[in-house]
């Protein structure tokens, strides 16, 4: 019987049903070699191990990869194996890729932020000093999570902003990073007249993969180019983004990012008032006690000049007179500069937002803006209102 005469097309092809059919979906992994990336997207490698050698494909790599492989980085590669007929070489198809050891993520994370950090984008000469009282702040966040509410509550209760504006975004999935960047050019684009003097961006807490967006490096460019200063936002105390350390400030909460933006408190503020004035005070005591003692200093050295017995009578009835007087008049003037002191106090609470809340005022909030309402005009039935009294909030609904 004569034995069958193959094309060489024809084993080639039978060789790669027979290696496709046994190895269409394993792992396999190995050390990267010879690695080269195409502007297509296409990146071929060599995975190795001590004894043998395997070539690969993964084909539009870079719309699926996170991070960037590099020669000698130990993988685990996903694929099939196939024969390319061209060259009757066989290869790994890669449809994943995953660093052996290191998450994916992870790797990313580290990869840009050593890329960003030699480009200087960390470095504190790029740093913004955060302006102490904001009249306009700006919020990119979404306003459907927590850490708006809790952004907002925090500065309205440390000392309320005539202007908030919040330009809400996804804060995770496929659009987020790219959303987030736009929002941060938008309020820099912004006319003067209402752009922000601060942006708050952030959000709460979640995992590496939920926080993503604010790692990606369009939303670390935004942030470096802007032109207003930026404090970061994101996730629980413990959660670092590139974001944290390309802004100008980083908070450890969404929460903590409403204190800083508003550096002092109304009381912070009320002290610092009142201790300005006794600093006032005191020295203008001090001084008025100086010249006193100056022209008293005077007598003594005149009388010891003029030393007879009736000069000394003489001076020493002056003397007596003006010690008299000058306890009369420190009586006085202590007694003037403590009400001076009272009346300041008095105006002070009642410049105080809180002193009109303690009458028996309060203050409405149209939600979910949180927009002070001055005029009956602007709701309409079933608006949602927050009603802010001397102690505590009162939420309502108009009929």
């Amino acid at each position: 019987m004569e034995k069958h005469i193959y094309t060489v097309t024809e084993l080639t092809t039978q060789i790669r049903n027979i290696v496709e059919g046994n190895f269409s979906d394993v792992l396999v992994e190995g050390e990267i070699s010879n690695f080269k990336s195409y502007p297509s997207g296409h990146m071929y490698f060599d995975l190795k191990d001590e004894n043998a050698v395997l070539p690969a494909v993964m084909f539009n790599a870079k719309n699926r990869l996170r991070f960037e492989p590099e020669n000698g980085m130990k993988v685990i590669a996903n694929g099939r194996a196939s024969i390319y007929p061209k060259s009757g070489k066989y290869q790994l198809i890669v449809e994943s890729i995953e660093p052996a050891g290191k998450g994916a993520l992870y790797l990313a994370f580290e990869q840009l932020k050593d890329n960003l950090k030699k480009e200087g984008l960390f470095d504190a000469e790029h740093k913004k000093p955060i302006p102490p009282f904001p009249e306009k702040i700006g919020i990119v966040t979404s306003i459907k999570g927590a850490a708006i509410r809790d952004i907002l509550r925090t500065i309205t209760e440390r000392f309320p902003v005539p202007l908030i504006i919040i330009n809400s975004v996804q804060v995770q999935g496929e659009t987020a990073a790219r959303e987030i960047a736009c929002a941060i050019n938008e309020f820099n684009e912004l006319d003067e007249e209402i752009r922000p003097d601060v942006l708050i961006v952030g959000r709460g807490g979640g995992s590496i993969e939920d926080l993503w967006a604010f790692n990606e490096e369009v939303v670390a460019r935004a942030i470096y180019d802007s032109r207003i200063p930026i404090i970061s936002a994101v996730g629980h105390e413990t959660d670092f983004t590139i974001s944290d350390f390309v802004a100008d400030v980083r908070a450890l909460t969404p929460t903590d990012a409403g204190k800083r933006v508003v550096a002092k408190s109304k009381r912070e503020l009320f002290d610092d008032l009142e201790k300005g004035w006794m600093i006032r005070l005191e020295s203008a005591m001090e001084h008025a006690l100086e010249n006193r003692m100056s022209q008293l200093n005077g007598f003594l050295s005149l009388l010891r000049t003029l030393h007879p017995k009736s000069r000394i009578e003489f001076y020493q009835q002056q003397l007596d007179s003006l010690t008299s007087g000058l306890q009369d008049f420190f009586t006085h003037y202590i007694s003037l500069k403590n009400e001076e002191v009272k009346n300041l106090c008095g105006k002070l609470l009642v410049l105080n937002p809180e002193a009109i809340l303690e009458r028996g005022y309060s203050v409405t909030f149209l939600l979910p803006e949180h927009e002070i309402i001055r005029d009956a005009e602007k709701v309409k039935k079933d608006d949602e209102l927050e009603i802010k009294v001397k102690k505590g909030i009162i939420q309502a609904r108009v009929n």
